[in-house]
């Protein structure tokens, strides 16, 4: 749903973790909030493809 509804959204998968990825992985957690921290304040975090918004987030279908 968020994937559809923001168009500038993102994901980030974190393996081998669970709810809480910024305790179990804090060096990679810390690295993806301060690179999307960055790319805001420079203006760069732009509009998806729209052809990457699927019906599901793996891009699996029923």
């Amino acid at each position: 749903m968020l994937k559809r509804t923001i168009k500038s959204s993102g994901l980030a998968v974190l393996p081998r973790t669970g709810h809480a990825s910024n305790l179990e992985e804090p060096e990679l957690f810390d690295r993806l909030v301060l690179d999307f921290l960055a790319r805001v304040d420079a203006g760069r975090w732009e509009l998806r493809d729209p052809r990457s918004i699927s019906t599901s987030t793996t891009g699996m279908t029923d």
